[in-house]
């Protein structure tokens, strides 16, 4: 039908003139049709095989033909020559062609797109498992199988020993060179903070020097170490009598108010003394007094007066004893009477420990950690550990006892104490343990006991020293 569509000029143009000898009537239902006027064929042009004078049979054969998918104007096979059907097929496959291509462009374009996150994570495995593939070693190759006759079963056996060989050597050599290796773990960056910092510019702190200090106060506390038995040369004192005078004397150096290095030097005194020279009972409380009295003229700017010692010692002794005695303690230790205290320690460590504390937490600490190295004094189990391990015992128990949830906290013993305290956790855990068993014993004792030596507990338990003794002390 389309292609009969077309007025009476372009028939003129292709076919020429009409000639007919019986009026062609039905010409009016063809061409009334107002659509396209200059339609025409697929190929350009009207087909020399149409009957003009027979349009009706034409349109019937037209009906019957049904129009093929891939052309727009239907047209029957029939109807075209062989010229025009090679070109028909032609333009199939370039139809073909070009709907495929486009098809092909519009996948890619979609799949460019929509290119998912599944897909880049699938990509990234394969690429992991083709480098660990590249690095370990080759595994074993499949043997492809061979098609073999039911008669020829010795070749049969003979591939098989020879597998079985080949993976033999195969495990042996993976063995050999593949050796189990212990995983490393990845080690933690140690946080260390510098504590010196804040005080560069103070000369009175020598920040330039501290550290050589620190490391030469380490090497002569070795030296100055007292043996356990240092009291076997004494023959009537004992280590209870010991501890009786150094309680004692804690009272009194809070009574004349004097600075906490008089209080460790004293006591260091005294025991270097009791073990060199025999001394009697009667005289070991004036060993004790001629012994503060040197310390706070080693240590203090205004050391108190020797009368103010008679005074303390109920007048038991004369002013003449004491000069005296203080001239046998000076002549028997040689003038020597600089030793390493662990007061000198705990006042770095106290601060390497308070790092990122608020002032209130900072000030409990110093004083806690204070009255558990005070306990340690009058002990003389406490005589084997060295003072800095005895400081930074004291450091790490105060430290336990203020932090009560230490569950869900980092580890108390920091990067930063380990580095200025030189010690681990597992060197110091028994000194602490034994602090903590003192602290504890004297916590629950009874204040008006005289046979117990609670002077420490009595000065910490005053409101100066914001009453630290009350805390309770956590076994570690």
């Amino acid at each position: 039908m389309q292609i009969l569509k077309g007025k009476s000029q372009i028939l003129n143009k292709k076919v020429g003139s009409l000639k007919t000898s019986q009026p062609f009537n039905n010409t009016k239902k063809l061409f009334n049709n107002k659509q396209s006027s200059r339609q025409r064929s697929v190929f350009g042009r009207i087909n020399s095989n149409i009957n003009v004078n027979n349009p009706q049979n034409n349109l019937n054969k037209r009906k019957q033909t049904k129009p093929k998918g891939f052309l727009k104007r239907g047209v029957s096979q029939n109807v075209l020559p062989k010229n025009g059907k090679q070109q028909l097929n032609q333009n199939k496959v370039r139809v073909r062609k070009s709907f495929n291509q486009g098809k092909e462009r519009l996948m890619v374009k979609k799949s460019r797109k929509n290119v998912t996150v599944k897909n880049r994570k699938e990509d990234k495995l394969k690429l992991k498992t083709r480098k660990s593939q590249t690095n370990k070693i080759n595994p074993l190759k499949r043997v492809g199988s061979q098609l073999l006759n039911p008669n020829s079963s010795s070749l049969l056996f003979q591939n098989e020993n020879k597998n079985k060989n080949q993976n033999q050597n195969q495990n042996q050599n993976q063995n050999q060179n593949q050796k189990r290796r212990p995983i490393k773990k990845k080690k933690k960056k140690k946080i260390i903070y510098n504590i010196d910092k804040p005080n560069l510019k103070n000369p009175q702190y020598v920040t330039e020097f501290v550290e050589d200090i620190f490391s030469h106060q380490k090497k002569k506390e070795v030296e100055q170490m007292l043996p356990m038995n240092f009291l076997s040369v004494q023959k009537k004192i004992n280590e209870k009598m010991r501890g009786i005078l150094f309680d004692w004397l804690c009272e009194v150096h809070l009574k004349f108010k004097l600075k906490t290095e008089v209080l460790y030097l004293t006591c260091k005194i005294i025991d270097k003394f009791l073990s060199k020279i025999h001394v009697p009972t009667s005289k070991l409380q004036l060993t004790g007094i001629t012994s503060m009295l040197i310390a706070s003229k080693y240590e203090e700017i205004y050391p108190p007066e020797v009368n103010d010692f008679v005074y303390i010692s109920d007048d038991s002794y004369k002013r003449e004893e004491i000069l005296k005695m203080e001239s046998i303690i000076l002549n028997v230790l040689n003038f020597r009477v600089t030793y390493v205290s662990p007061y000198f320690f705990i006042q770095r460590y106290i601060k390497a420990a308070g790092v990122g504390m608020k002032t209130m937490d900072y000030l409990k600490l110093k004083l806690l950690s204070n009255y558990l190295l005070e306990l340690s004094i009058p002990r003389l189990n406490m005589i084997k550990y060295k003072p800095s391990q005895l400081a930074s015992a004291a450091v790490y128990l105060a430290l336990v006892s203020l932090n009560t949830k230490t569950l869900n906290k980092p580890p108390l013993w920091t990067d930063t104490l380990q580095y200025y305290t030189k010690f681990k956790l597992s060197e110091i855990i028994d000194c602490a343990r034994d602090l903590a068993k003192i602290a504890i014993h004297v916590g629950s004792a009874d204040l008006k006991d005289e046979n117990e030596l609670l002077s420490a507990r009595k000065k910490y338990k005053n409101k100066r020293f914001a009453r630290i003794a009350r805390i309770p002390i956590r076994m570690v």
